[in-house]
């Protein structure tokens, strides 16, 4: 099995964050027993998708992706492997709200963030939703929801000694 680990430099505050969790990873691959891992540093929203994409498909072996950050570089990692028949897809949160890892509990972010345990689990089917030619593991948003988000990013780059609260809208 090779391991592929992308990374989403956004997803960390400081670079010494994101740089001690490769260390972390770059330790456990190079301790694991002939482990092939490459790691990646996403460049810019959807980069990931092509290069996930062109690595499994030239892997003649399973590729396990590892999807280091929020809910946006699992996203990307998710449209680059999508059916491949020898991909899987491993999901380390450091995002802002971890969506796709809340739905399975609150305080569930130490036990996906447990690099070893993500490299030796089982690999455990999953729906996924399609929207045209694009994949989502856990919502989908349009309209409303998205353009608060994106209004929030900017207002608080504008004004950051304001406190602005984020509410999260929730479907039934």
């Amino acid at each position: 099995m090779k391991h592929l680990v992308i990374v989403n430099p956004k997803s960390f505050a400081k670079e010494s964050g994101m740089l001690s969790v490769i260390a972390d990873i770059r330790t456990y691959f190079k301790n694991a027993a002939n482990a092939d891992y490459t790691i990646y540093i996403s460049r810019y929203p959807r980069d990931a998708i092509g290069v996930v994409n062109d690595f499994i498909k030239s892997a003649n072996e399973i590729v396990r992706v590892y999807s280091v950050g929020g809910d946006g570089i699992l996203y990307d990692c998710l449209n680059g492997l999508v059916g491949l028949p020898n991909a899987e897809l491993a999901v380390i949160p450091y995002g802002k709200t971890d969506d796709f890892v809340r739905a399975f509990g609150e305080g569930k972010n130490k036990i996906f963030r447990d690099i070893k345990k993500q490299a030796t689990a089982n690999a455990i089917p999953t729906d996924i939703i399609s929207i045209g030619n694009r994949y989502a593991l856990n919502f989908c948003s349009a309209g409303f929801a998205p353009a608060v988000e994106l209004k929030y990013d900017e207002m608080n780059k504008t004004y950051p000694l304001l406190v602005f609260y984020k509410m999260k809208i929730h479907q039934i």
